[in-house]
């Protein structure tokens, strides 16, 4: 197949895929992260997921879980003894559910707005593999920077991405494996559900969510000497400090 045949079957197959099991294992480096994953994964249409941290070089993340109903999300880290209850939404504190989505985000948009080149095919874990290389375009919503490249491992008989790496300067490098995978076994919606330990703190998400201050409190807060820009543009104003 073309490299634009591949990409198609993939959306087609991402479309019409009801529930996913899968173990990943994720490695980031660069923008200030550097962190590597192993995290068993339940997702159900259209907004259930669940998550449990297998490995961790991060021991904060060590053993943590997410799960959401598509109402609400359970974020538990065993390190603090903690979990974090609040509503699903786009400014849910940083989770192994948010580092996945992102990198699944990040996938998508590099195949809607790169040049996309079928490099060849490769056995990854034992299973047949089209290599598909993304590099920059000059379109203004091109997510890859220039001199940066990704990389997606799609599997030949399900069609779906089985690897995927990313590489560059400004980016940094990353890089996602399946180790194991179940695609529409149909997860009962149980797994969706989180029972608090007993003895663990509640903490509601609105409590981690960054509030606003003034400059001078920020200063006294910083630990640091807080770094401002010596010239700024004629009418810039200083709208939020967070």
């Amino acid at each position: 197949p073309t490299a634009e045949e591949i990409v198609a079957k993939l959306k087609e197959v991402e479309a019409s895929t009801e529930d996913a099991h899968a173990v990943l294992v994720i490695d980031i480096q660069g923008q200030g992260m550097d962190e590597n994953l192993t995290v068993e994964v339940w997702e159900k249409k259209p907004d259930k997921f669940r998550a449990e941290v297998l490995e961790s070089s991060d021991p904060d993340y060590a053993g943590a879980v997410t799960v959401a109903d598509g109402q609400q999300v359970w974020m538990y880290q065993p390190s603090k003894n903690e979990v974090v209850v609040g509503e699903v939404g786009s400014d849910e504190p940083s989770s192994p559910r948010e580092m996945i989505r992102e990198v699944d985000e990040v996938i998508q948009r590099a195949l809607d707005t790169s040049e996309v080149n079928l490099a060849g095919e490769e056995d990854v874990a034992g299973r047949k593999t089209y290599k598909l290389e993304l590099t920059p375009t000059d379109a203004e919503d091109a997510l890859l920077p220039a001199g940066s490249k990704a990389t997606l491992w799609v599997d030949q008989e399900d069609w779906f991405v089985l690897q995927a790496e990313i590489s560059g300067d400004l980016l940094g490098n990353g890089l996602m494996s399946v180790q194991s995978f179940e695609l529409n076994t149909g997860l009962d919606d149980g797994l969706f559900h989180f029972d608090i330990p007993e003895g663990a703190q509640v903490t509601d998400m609105e409590d981690k969510r960054p509030k606003p201050i003034t400059l001078d409190e920020a200063r006294a807060r910083a630990g640091f000497p807080l770094l401002l820009p010596g010239h700024l543009p004629e009418g810039v104003t200083l709208i939020d400090v967070l």
